[in-house]
């Protein structure tokens, strides 16, 4: 019998007759979200983009487990360990302050959103829902794409299984969390995942791929030591993507998006960097270089 680990980064589907105790990679405390920040405390890790947030890898290792019981408890914000907490006036954005508290602890403005999200939010009705070509190769294990859905490809039979799945991306407002396609809200980070889908369809495990040359859009800023350059791509394939450092004033940039896009190109650098000690990172909407300028300060 299989079930859904419960833990935090995990979500996967595990058979406890084969559960081993390192099968699981996941974080062992619960996620922290402050000013647009999302952040796992227990390996201090920050992200703004909320896939990047969800995708990072988990920082223990165990075996899976079922039981929502054996997470551990909730990590004081950072608005509550600095004790303040945030309101919003009308017209402006978030500013520290003393938010009016009801009996339960919730303040009316979150107790709003949990009851009534429709009266601050619009339900967005129109999304596109991609779909695996007929003709595609899945490999077993893949695991479906789509929100707050943890079936994974087993064999021809799992691409007609019926999929119930949240087409929107998350939301985070005044406290309550939920999907932007429909109106429930949580409050729990670990609820989010558990709202049951508003649309039905069928998995998605690849997706629609093309061979469109992919757009870039770059920036960069430095400091003494580093130039550090950020180019602006969705999704691309950490497994297909590669930036090579060729010499002291070239680099190579071979990306392939998710989606099947391409970008390829060689940049000659106006100034001289040292490869051996510059890098890279792919998230999943930039790449970021880092150039470091060595013994050419």
């Amino acid at each position: 019998m299989t079930s859904v680990c419960q833990r935090f980064g995990c979500k996967k589907q595990f058979d406890e007759a084969t559960n081993g105790s390192m099968d699981c990679q996941y974080h062992d405390a619960k996620p922290v979200f402050h000013e647009g920040l999302k952040k796992w405390p227990c390996c201090n890790k920050s992200f703004i983009d909320f896939d990047d947030f969800q995708n990072c890898p988990g920082c223990k290792l165990g075996s899976h487990s079922s039981n929502k019981e054996s997470t551990p408890p909730a990590t004081p914000s950072i608005s509550s360990v600095e004790n303040h907490e945030i309101t919003k006036k009308e017209g402006e954005t978030e500013v520290y302050g003393n938010a009016q508290v009801s009996n339960n602890g919730v303040s009316p403005s979150i107790h709003n959103a949990l009851q009534n999200p429709e009266h601050k939010e619009k339900v967005k009705k129109d999304y596109y829902i991609d779909e695996d070509p007929v003709d595609i190769t899945i490999e077993p294990g893949t695991k479906c794409k789509r929100h707050c859905c943890s079936a994974s490809y087993k064999d021809a039979e799992s691409r007609k299984e019926k999929c119930r799945f949240h087409p929107g991306s998350p939301i985070f407002h005044e406290g309550a969390r939920g999907w932007s396609c429909c109106k429930k809200r949580v409050m729990d980070y670990e609820e989010l995942f558990n709202i049951k889908g508003c649309r039905d369809g069928l998995h998605l495990f690849v997706g629609t791929k093309t061979n469109e040359p992919a757009k870039i859009r770059k920036d960069f800023y430095q400091n003494p030591q580093n130039v550090i350059v950020s180019v602006y791509i969705k999704s691309a394939d950490k497994d297909k993507s590669l930036v090579k450092f060729i010499d002291d004033q070239n680099l190579e940039l071979d990306i392939t998006t998710k989606d099947g896009q391409t970008y390829k190109s060689t940049w000659n650098l106006y100034s001289k960097i040292n490869p051996e000690s510059s890098s890279y990172e792919i998230l999943s909407k930039k790449i970021e270089l880092v150039l470091n300028k060595g013994k050419h300060l």
